[in-house]
């Protein structure tokens, strides 16, 4: 989504063996959010993932229900769930709230939801906690605290919690796991369903370059610990010939070091045609081993990041990235 750029530039569960003297890479899902039509017309990529935004309780109280929602973007959902409420334009759910239980009764519609689903899902939960204008955010863009009830301690906690339930088990397996957390317990219900993690896949996703960029904001700060994430995410952009590639690298390292799979679950342009971006998003894909997903952002008549009038960038994607795509299952 909306960022600053910091620094300019000059896996998946299936690997594909090096050849010729090759490194091993990923054989990775390649996804898109808005129109996958109007992308593969600028691209020609057929999108496994269908990537989307929902607010708190939508699905639930408001909204399509889950089961449609899913049903919908097929081949494979790919979700981003936020603390805003209806239209995002207000706080609906603090970090502290959900850590505590205010917010069971829709992660517990969202387990079922999931369950009832006949394929894959992707999570991304309360994503790019580390930028200020997130409602989840620890900080402020000055770089001050918005309180105990957004600190990263409470923001770990909420996320273990929300990877807890969503994964689902018995009552007393979900109670237990959530008492080793120091969290209350299960807020309303019995068991849960088993979503296990060949069919839910929970993306912990920071940007890998805080902002504000301060000590306290960096994303290992956020970092639940690795029985509470699937796979690392980052959000990647090239705007005005720059893109924070030290830190998307170094985020990589910290994935690979705690033996996660990684993923872009949002890259993309902003305002430009930047082809030199696309190409390093392609070395990167093709250079490591571990990539589970990238997915850009968005095909959108009008948008600030629609490929349409970019046609260096659309080239350069059509040729270099379109061929890594696996088939959907």
């Amino acid at each position: 989504m909306k960022r600053l750029l910091v620094v300019t530039v000059a896996s998946a569960l299936l690997f594909v063996p090096g050849v010729a003297g090759k490194p091993s890479v990923s054989s990775l899902y390649l996804g898109v959010a808005g129109d996958a039509a109007r992308f593969k017309g600028q691209t020609g990529q057929d999108s496994a993932i269908r990537h989307v935004f929902i607010s708190w309780d939508q699905g639930r109280t408001f909204g399509k229900k889950f089961p449609v929602l899913l049903e919908s973007l097929r081949p494979i959902p790919m979700v981003h769930i936020g603390t805003g409420g209806p239209l995002g334009t207000k706080e609906f759910i603090k970090p502290i709230q959900i850590a505590n239980g205010a917010g069971d009764a829709f992660l517990i519609a969202l387990n079922e939801g999931i369950a009832a689903h006949e394929g894959l899902v992707y999570l991304r939960l309360m994503a790019e906690m580390n930028h200020f204008r997130r409602f989840h955010a620890a900080y402020r863009q000055d770089g001050t605290s918005k309180g105990p009830a957004y600190s990263p301690e409470n923001y770990r906690k909420a996320f273990a919690r929300m990877y807890v339930i969503l994964h689902g088990g018995s009552a007393g397996a979900v109670n237990a796991a959530l008492r080793q957390l120091g969290l209350p317990g299960l807020g309303g219900g019995g068991d849960l369903a088993v979503n296990p993690t060949s069919k839910l896949r929970v993306i912990w996703n920071p940007l890998g370059g805080g902002q504000p960029a301060i000590d306290g904001n960096k994303a290992v700060r956020f970092y639940p610990g690795d029985r509470y994430v699937d796979i690392v995410g980052n959000d990647l952009y090239g705007e005005q010939g720059q893109f924070a590639q030290p830190q998307n690298e170094a985020l990589h390292a910290f994935a690979r070091a705690h033996r996660k799979p990684y993923a872009l679950p949002e890259w993309g342009l902003i305002d430009e045609d930047y082809p030199e971006f696309v190409r390093y998003v392609c070395q990167f894909l093709r250079s490591n081993a571990g990539i589970e997903l990238a997915a850009y952002y968005k095909a959108e008549a009008a948008s600030r990041y629609d490929l349409g009038d970019r046609p260096k960038s659309s080239k350069t994607y059509r040729g270099c990235i379109t061929g890594l795509g696996r088939k959907a299952p």
